[in-house]
């Protein structure tokens, strides 16, 4: 295991959290229900729930990372690797969700598209940590 994984897992995940409550909480509070209430809990596992998601994500992106992905431009590598990641989690996710919750196609996209922005802006801050390829351990 490189030794830099954990701070790299760490960095993605307060990049993404970070992100996901600026927009879940001051930028569009509300706005996924809006017209539709009872669309999602207010109580409950929510925040266990969302927190353990964000770990699971941010340590298989930090795992996966270097396998592949790390180029010699932190910058370019990470926007690369969680663009990827972004779309193959939340993307199909949006096509989830506007399938199972009474939310407009439109909704599900943007907040589909917004969480592709906050993992490629997580894999960015993993990519910093890891620093460049050719300090790699790997």
């Amino acid at each position: 295991m490189d030794p830099k994984m954990p701070i790299a897992a760490g960095a993605a995940f307060v990049v993404m959290v970070g992100l996901t409550f600026l927009f879940h909480n001051i930028l569009a509070p509300g706005w996924l229900a809006e017209g539709n209430p009872g669309v999602y809990r207010t109580s409950g596992p929510v925040t266990w729930a969302i927190l353990s998601q964000y770990g699971i994500l941010a340590f298989l992106m930090a795992f996966l990372f270097p396998r592949g992905f790390r180029r010699g431009n932190p910058l370019k590598d990470g926007i690369r690797f969680g663009l990827i990641i972004g779309v193959l989690v939340y993307m199909t996710q949006g096509f989830q969700l506007f399938g199972q919750v009474n939310i407009s196609f439109t909704k599900s996209i943007l907040h589909s598209a917004w969480h592709v922005f906050e993992t490629m802006a997580g894999a960015v801050a993993m990519s910093f940590a890891y620093g460049d390829s050719s300090s790699s351990s790997m």
